[in-house]
């Protein structure tokens, strides 16, 4: 895998334009802070709650200085080096769960507020598990290409997939709770669960198809 491209405080996309002096909305500033593999066209929701600015933007020099807020796209990297360029800034607004990618400590010298996601992407990623467990196991994507490609006429019936008898689900997240009141709704016949510490593994003696969410640190 390629390593990450540096952090950026820019937006990649040529059409963004900065609102701050053009559009009298009353909507605060706020500083969009990301890696350049993120771009403000997955988070339209920005534009609708605040006048988003950024270091490339000409009027930077002008609206920036005086922005109270940073939005943190994605899993990007804020680091003291960054926060030395937003000198008003009062509070980091993150996009993901954790805030494992902002440096908490210097925020804190700094009298920085930080926030993230939280518990808002749980649900969502619960269910994802589920679905792509059940999917892998049960054949079902492969299934469909298999009649999309014409081979059942050609080479018979698709074989089935595997049944899920033992499953077990781990971690230290949110996530993990409400993976388990998932998965034990549907009544697997062997289901374990298990919150592990630090990241480690619970020790089970026969293999089980198993699911891990890893939990970074959130901020309350």
């Amino acid at each position: 895998m390629a390593d990450l491209q540096p952090p950026q405080s820019t937006i990649t996309t040529t059409t963004t334009t900065t609102t701050a002096a053009t559009d009298n909305n009353n909507r605060p500033v706020a500083i969009i802070h990301h890696l350049p593999m993120f771009s403000l066209s997955f988070f339209p929701w920005i534009s609708e709650i605040v006048n988003p600015i950024h270091v490339s933007d000409p009027l930077f020099s002008i609206h920036g200085p005086r922005a109270r807020a940073v939005i943190v796209l994605g899993p990007s990297p804020l680091k003291s080096e960054h926060l030395d360029q937003y000198p008003s800034v009062e509070i980091v607004i993150g996009t993901s769960a954790g805030v494992d990618h902002i440096d908490l400590a210097e925020c804190s010298r700094r009298n920085i507020k930080v926030t993230g996601a939280g518990d808002a992407f749980s649900e969502d990623v619960a269910d994802y598990a589920v679905a792509l467990l059940l999917d892998v196991l049960r054949r079902v994507s492969a299934a469909d290409r298999y009649v999309r490609n014409g081979l059942w006429p050609v080479n018979g019936e698709y074989p089935l997939g595997n049944k899920v008898t033992s499953l077990e689900v781990w971690g230290e997240s949110h996530t993990t709770r409400v993976q388990i009141r998932r998965v034990t709704f549907m009544r697997y016949p062997d289901f374990r669960s298990s919150p592990s510490v630090a990241g480690s593994r619970p020790v089970w003696k026969d293999p089980v198809y198993g699911i891990h969410f890893p939990a970074g640190r959130v901020q309350p």
